[in-house]
């Protein structure tokens, strides 16, 4: 299986949805405008795991914030990258990441979670910290942020809508650079 790591293209937006309807529940789907807004704003931030025959497999957005904020309207749904992002930013936010069914369990995620950072922070200077947010129930992506050094800092309460119709929690993990 040769897969690599790219920076996403607007071309991509079909295969990062593909991606994103197959990882997520419906209520927490990000919209197609979402993530062509993030490709166009920090396109250094949002990678693609393409495979054999050129396709999306898995994808990492990421926004680069002044400062490390934990209040939950920063991590809503559908919001503009627009709203918190700088340049310069000291502050990594993971802001999604997702990948196919069909290659969980294949160390696929691991490699693109930690071979999207080392590609990240190589090539934009100025990060300190980096930021993510994680349903409690998510083990298998749990797994690989604290492997990767991520603590768990805040939790949201009740933040995610669940498949059952309930909530769950939301938990802000974070790591020094």
């Amino acid at each position: 299986m040769n897969i690599h790591l790219r920076n996403a293209h607007p071309a991509d937006i079909a295969g990062i949805m593909a991606v994103e309807r197959d990882a997520f529940i419906p209520e927490v789907q990000e919209a197609e405008s979402v993530f062509a807004e993030r490709i166009r704003v920090f396109p250094d931030g949002f990678l693609v795991l393409v495979d054999n025959d050129c396709s999306i497999c898995g994808y990492f957005s990421s926004e680069r914030w002044p400062v490390c904020r934990t209040d939950a309207s920063v991590f809503q749904l559908g919001h503009s990258i627009r709203k918190n992002h700088t340049a310069d930013g000291p502050v990594l936010y993971i802001s999604s990441m997702g990948i196919l069914s069909r290659y969980r369990g294949t160390g696929l995620g691991r490699r693109l979670f930690e071979e999207s950072l080392r590609r990240i922070t190589a090539s934009c200077s100025g990060i300190e910290r980096i930021i993510l947010l994680v349903n409690e129930h998510w083990d298998g992506a749990r797994h690989i942020y604290q492997t990767n050094g991520f603590t768990e800092q805040i939790r949201l309460i009740n933040f995610f809508p669940s498949a059952a119709g309930g909530r769950e929690d939301g938990i802000i993990m974070e790591r020094n650079r």
